[in-house]
């Protein structure tokens, strides 16, 4: 039986032009993180989940740890310590790890200059965009477009 990932070779080999396997490059990059956000909401109780969820959500605006407390009935100082003891990450890491994620689909799908890329996840400067990009990911946003994704 093929894994999914050969299968998926496989459907990329039999396109014809780029757009074809750029079509298949997103699907790939869905079904993964679908299966990635499955598999990570399971180790966590249920009021990290719902702060996780919500974060998804609400990745584009400001998140304040009193705003998403309030939002899950729990003191301020549980929740950050809740949000540190099970993600191993403060609750700005976590922000931060989700806005890269999702930048990363828009750097690979879309023509979007990097400066909207940014203000479309929540940085409102490009500067600091690039630095926590770089921390996560290990390159800037325009060395992990131009690799698309190959490392």
């Amino acid at each position: 039986m093929m894994s999914l990932l050969e299968r998926f070779i496989v459907k990329i080999n039999k396109q014809s032009s780029p757009e074809e396997i750029i079509i298949q490059m997103v699907e790939i990059s869905k079904v993964f993180t679908h299966a990635v956000s499955v598999l990570t909401c399971k180790e966590y109780s249920i009021h990290i989940n719902r702060a996780l969820q919500y974060i998804k959500r609400y990745y584009a605006e400001k998140i304040t740890l009193n705003q998403l407390a309030r939002y899950l009935s729990l003191s301020p100082s549980y929740l950050s310590s809740q949000i540190n003891k099970e993600t191993h990450l403060t609750l700005a890491g976590n922000i931060n790890k989700i806005r890269i994620e999702q930048s990363k689909d828009l750097l690979l799908n879309s023509n979007k200059p990097i400066k909207e890329i940014a203000d479309a996840v929540g940085y409102n400067y490009q500067n600091h965009f690039n630095s926590i990009f770089k921390g996560i990911v290990g390159m800037t946003p325009l060395e992990f477009r131009k690799k698309g994704f190959l490392r």
